[in-house]
């Protein structure tokens, strides 16, 4: 709430500050870019949508996500569009049907999960030609072109990588420089991990969200609780914010301490339920009952 009503207020009394002049008054707040001010707005949509059973006043988690939600449009930045799209077009009806236990056997849960991530890949490979049907720049504002330079450069090493940091400050990214421009990320985060790690490390972090991801479901179907909900939501803003941009792990931002964060909390939750379960099949003795 903090954040919406700082920036809010630089956008407001100081639109120098908060609105980015050379991209026709897009919204930045005190963020510097409208790329990082749409993504905490998406994300504190999701934190007022999880803690919407906290608020002190009915309607005011509405209100918050809406306004939040707004912000994040008028930033302008198609990123933020399209992971606000995601969570809520798919992520929070997912997650409603996972807590609700009347619809929760396994066949069914697969089937959901499996059909949101198809749509979403589906969504993502169509996003260029819906840009371009609505007059706006198809190859993600030239994202598609630099993927493709730095992939021709990190099949040079691609098992292994350049080296974490490595890629950008090497005479790979100098290449890429005098092909294009000189940059300090790919705008994707699975390309960078791979530049930088390899296949060895991109499949390591790949591992890591799938593993976060499915322990917020299961958080999501046992325990019904904000924070699974919020894992859960959050992971997959996540997922889709790194093909399209830089957001883990990355220097100098929190996504990565609260992946961890997530990580850790599904884990303890996961320990918790299984002493749980182990208590109520002992018998008075202590022992595993049995029948």
């Amino acid at each position: 709430v903090a954040a919406v009503a700082i920036n809010l207020f630089f956008i407001g009394a100081m639109p120098s500050v908060g609105m980015d002049q050379n991209r026709d008054g897009a919204f930045q707040g005190i963020l510097g870019h409208k790329n990082e001010f749409g993504r905490l707005m998406v994300m504190a949509a999701i934190v007022f949508w999880v803690a919407r059973r906290r608020m002190p006043l009915p309607g005011m988690a509405s209100a918050l996500v809406l306004v939040a939600l707004a912000l994040a449009f008028l930033s302008a930045s198609r990123s933020a569009w399209l992971v606000a799209a995601a969570v809520f077009g798919a992520g929070v009806p997912l997650a409603m049907v996972l807590e609700n236990r009347r619809v929760v056997p396994t066949a069914r849960v697969v089937a959901v999960v499996g059909g949101v991530f198809a749509g979403i890949v589906i969504g993502i490979e169509a996003w260029p030609h819906v840009l371009a049907a609505i007059g706006k720049d198809a190859t993600l504002t030239d994202r598609t072109i630099i993927w493709a330079i730095v992939i021709e450069q990190g099949w040079q090493r691609p098992l292994l990588g350049h080296g974490y940091g490595s890629f950008w400050e090497g005479p790979a990214g100098a290449t890429v420089a005098l092909l294009w421009t000189a940059l300090g990320h790919s705008h994707n985060g699975f390309i960078d991990v791979w530049l930088e790690l390899g296949f060895v490390g991109l499949a390591t972090f790949v591992l890591v969200l799938v593993t976060a991801l499915q322990r917020s479901i299961r958080g999501v179907v046992l325990q019904r609780d904000a924070l699974s909900h919020f894992a859960l939501l959050f992971i997959l803003a996540v997922t889709i914010y790194n093909i399209v941009a830089r957001a883990a792990p990355d220097h100098s931002t929190i996504i990565w301490a609260v992946i961890s964060c997530v990580l850790a909390y599904g884990s303890m939750a996961q320990d918790a339920r299984a002493r749980h379960d182990t208590r109520h099949a002992s018998g008075p003795s202590g022992t595993l009952a049995t029948s």
